[in-house]
């Protein structure tokens, strides 16, 4: 884990999606709710912005060209030491089959339109993504309606610390001899 400025945070995972939705012309909308400035979040930012990075990823694959992606991060509660967390991301894409919803989390499984759609994968995406918010405690929902889009709900709860928390945590200088002995 590690502590990491909130606003910062959001707007790094965003930035390494946003090229993929460029390539593809998409119109691409982001927004922060209730987010509190002058704190960070003690994270697994790594494991957060792979879960975070591979919903937006799945968005613009099943998105057309010049289609549209919203992606909103919102803090639902704050008590003064934890934060709940929302994050939606929905598409104007091809949409999930009833039928393949129920499965959607399951290692291995594609549905049949990223055949359709010349999309290459492995159907470990989703499968990765639901263990890492389970490790996180948090839940994933996906709702979709064939030929309209998805929306993806994410919500976690994390560790609110003040950003000045940063600062001194870095400032702690390391041992320059380690004794391994043993």
């Amino acid at each position: 884990l590690e502590t990491v400025d909130t606003r910062t945070l959001f707007e790094s995972i965003v930035s390494t999606a946003k090229p993929m939705l460029d390539t593809k012309n998409i119109t691409f909308i982001f927004e922060t709710k209730g987010i509190i400035s002058g704190k960070a979040a003690v994270v697994d930012k790594l494991r957060l912005q792979q879960v975070i990075v591979n919903l937006l990823s799945n968005a613009a694959k099943f998105t057309p060209n010049y289609g549209r992606v919203e992606c909103i991060i919102e803090m639902l509660h704050y008590d003064g030491m934890y934060a709940e967390y929302r994050v939606i991301i929905q598409d104007n894409g091809c949409g999930i089959s009833p039928d393949f919803l129920e499965k959607v989390f399951l290692p291995f499984e594609q549905e049949h339109k990223t055949r359709e759609l010349n999309q290459s994968g492995t159907g470990l995406g989703l499968a990765i993504v639901k263990k890492l918010v389970d490790l996180m405690g948090g839940t994933i929902k996906i709702n979709s309606t064939e030929g309209v889009g998805t929306e993806v709900i994410l919500q976690f709860t994390t560790k609110l610390v003040d950003v000045s928390e940063i600062q001194r945590s870095s400032d702690k200088s390391l041992p320059t001899e380690f004794d391994f002995s043993g």
